[in-house]
């Protein structure tokens, strides 16, 4: 307990060191929105266009309290980057100075919120999730020390997983390779979780699977094959390229053809590892991803270290409460709760917060609250 504490401690202490700009965000109405900003720049006209762009930036991450999730963060951010102007109805400076040879600007931007959101979507950066969400597989496979091609490791954990309710991509996505694991490399993830998002998948399975001949022996004046598979395999999600769940299983077999023997071994490693991932994985994503959860929470003007320091604090709610970190993105965070608890006391949690300060800027929500973040 002690060393959860001092982490926790040190955690916070690196929060407060790593402060983000001053950003608050105060709805107007459904379509539009005022972000209050301060930025630098080495000219008062590079300041405008800072504030201009971490506005729009911050305002988008507000989606999050709708049915919608973002994907593509990083293009997404580029393209708000070049043309986060047009979704700019004013801007209001508050305060000018000039503070260690940079200009410094506090200002109110104030945003078309409703047609940013219809730009995002007519962009495809947002998403509705699905009831039941396609799966994609990726696998090394070795057999006897070599690697093999013909994919069935692959097929058989994913027929295990479909068996098991989930639902198969029913193409192969080519870009990455099939036959590769894709999680020991940050590149082949990144090239899997764009091939995906392009396919509508929004869970890649990935791993790797070893199959090696144990022994020969003649049995009843047959020959007989003993085979034994090792197939270890992940769930990953796509839209964040978050690891989910891990599973490890073996699975043996014999027979008088060494290709039926690989393939029993083969698949019931898979059934094996399919049992250990598909039931956790359906009761942690419709809380994770589909708003099943008792409770949301949008925070803004956050940053991933003050997502971890919130998180934490409202598992004070009680010790059956849990708390998962549904999406992030540039200043804003939506997370689900799942609680006992009532309402009331999930405001006076969040209210509690000794650091950071968080504002509940729609007390009077069911269960949809949007706070405001604050050092």
């Amino acid at each position: 307990m002690g060393g959860v504490l001092k982490a926790f401690s040190a955690l916070v202490l690196v929060a407060m060191a790593n402060l983000a700009p001053a950003f608050e965000l105060t709805p107007i109405d459904e379509h539009s929105l005022v972000v209050r900003i301060t930025t630098e720049g080495e000219t008062p006209e590079e300041a405008m266009n800072v504030a201009r762009v971490e506005a729009i930036r911050g305002a988008a991450g507000r989606v999050l309290m709708s049915d919608r999730l973002i994907m593509a963060d990083d293009i997404l951010a580029k393209y708000l980057a070049n043309y986060a102007a047009n979704f700019v109805k004013a801007v209001e400076v508050l305060e000018e100075d000039f503070v260690q040879g940079r200009n410094r600007i506090t200002a109110k931007v104030f945003v078309d919120y409703s047609g940013l959101v219809e730009d995002m979507e007519d962009k495809r950066f947002l998403y509705k999730p699905a009831y039941r969400p396609r799966f994609a597989s990726f696998m090394t496979e070795k057999q006897d020390g070599r690697i093999v091609n013909e994919g069935n490791a692959r097929n058989a954990l994913a027929t295990s997983m479909n068996n098991l309710g989930m639902r198969r991509y029913g193409k192969i996505l080519n870009t990455p390779p099939a036959t590769t694991d894709v999680s020991l490399d940050d590149f082949l993830l990144q090239s899997a979780v764009v091939s995906s998002q392009r396919a509508g998948v929004e869970v890649i399975v990935t791993g790797e699977c070893t199959t090696v001949l144990q022994d020969q022996q003649k049995l009843y004046f047959d020959e007989y094959w003993f085979y034994e598979s090792e197939m270890t395999a992940q769930l990953i999600r796509v839209d964040t390229g978050e690891p989910l769940f891990e599973a490890k299983a073996r699975g043996s077999a014999s027979d008088k053809d060494p290709a039926t023997a690989i393939q029993t071994a083969i698949d019931r490693a898979a059934e094996r590892v399919a049992s250990q991932l598909v039931p956790p994985f359906e009761a942690h994503w419709p809380k994770l991803v589909q708003r099943k959860s008792d409770y949301e929470v949008l925070l803004t003007g956050v940053d991933s270290d003050l997502v971890s320091i919130i998180s934490e604090h409202m598992k004070r709610l009680g010790i059956d409460t849990e708390v998962y970190v549904r999406k992030e993105f540039d200043k804003s965070a939506s997370i689900a709760i799942d609680t006992n608890q009532p309402r009331e006391a999930v405001i006076e949690t969040i209210r509690s917060c000794t650091y950071p300060t968080l504002s509940v800027v729609n007390p009077g929500a069911e269960r949809v609250f949007e706070v405001q973040v604050s050092s």
